[in-house]
């Protein structure tokens, strides 16, 4: 009797355990003690889509093929007809800065050219309609610019309307296009310090204004180590 009551119990305890445990989980903690003892191990991913996963040259074992480091990557998203190249990279650039300094949150953007005397570039809220519904922000950068500039400081133009975009959608932008202490203290945030002048000691709010890049900062680590970057220009540049 005692036996019986013992066993039910012991059933009991694993059924509260793994009441809502993920079995497919469980059944591939199994599979992988199995396939160690008596085969080779199939991870779910290889199951799936055989195509994922290579050959482990030291153990003869199918793994999941690691990602494609961001250089590889880049040469192929940015191939296509030469006239789109720039704006693959630029595209590109938006995708990598949005990921890693503002966490993924900010939505898709239109990337265009405009000349605007004394800007470098501009935000525009909501500015374009899509053809399927809805609306899109644009980013707009200077061509003028391209030439005399380094990549890392026109990537730096590309993030100030980037935070822009990050206070219109979580924050409150100052009115008539004024940069005001939020916008300012995002633009810290992201390793570019806001100034009037572009250097040191210019006013950190107002309407005109541009920045400088904190050496040793977050935007400063982040665009560094990004292969784009590190070529003295993009596609094109006048």
């Amino acid at each position: 009797m005692q036996g019986a009551v013992r066993t039910i119990a012991a059933v009991a305890c694993l059924v509260f355990v793994f009441w809502d445990a993920d079995w497919w989980v469980l059944r591939d903690k199994v599979e992988h003690i199995r396939a160690a003892l008596f085969g080779a191990y199939l991870p779910p991913e290889c199951r799936e889509d055989p195509t994922q996963c290579v050959q482990d040259p030291k153990t003869g074992r199918l793994i999941v093929q690691p990602p494609a480091k961001i250089g590889e990557r880049l040469s192929t998203e940015c191939k296509g007809p030469e006239g789109l190249k720039l704006h693959c990279q630029l595209h590109t650039l938006f995708d990598h800065f949005n990921k890693e300094l503002f966490e993924g949150r900010l939505p898709k953007a239109l990337i265009t050219l405009q000349r605007k005397d004394g800007a470098g570039g501009f935000y525009a809220h909501q500015r374009f309609r899509k053809a399927e519904g809805g609306r899109i922000d644009e980013i707009a950068l200077n061509p003028s610019h391209f030439a005399g500039s380094s990549t890392i400081f026109l990537a730096s133009i590309l993030v100030h309307e980037m935070v822009h975009m990050e206070q219109a959608y979580f924050g409150k932008p100052g009115k008539g296009g004024f940069h005001n202490d939020e916008w300012g203290q995002m633009m810290k945030r992201v390793g570019l310090h806001p100034s009037s002048t572009g250097n040191s000691g210019g006013k950190e709010t107002g309407t005109r204004m541009s920045h400088y890049i904190v050496p040793g900062g977050p935007f400063d680590n982040v665009a560094r180590s990004h292969p784009l970057l590190q070529k003295d220009r993009l596609a094109f540049y006048e």
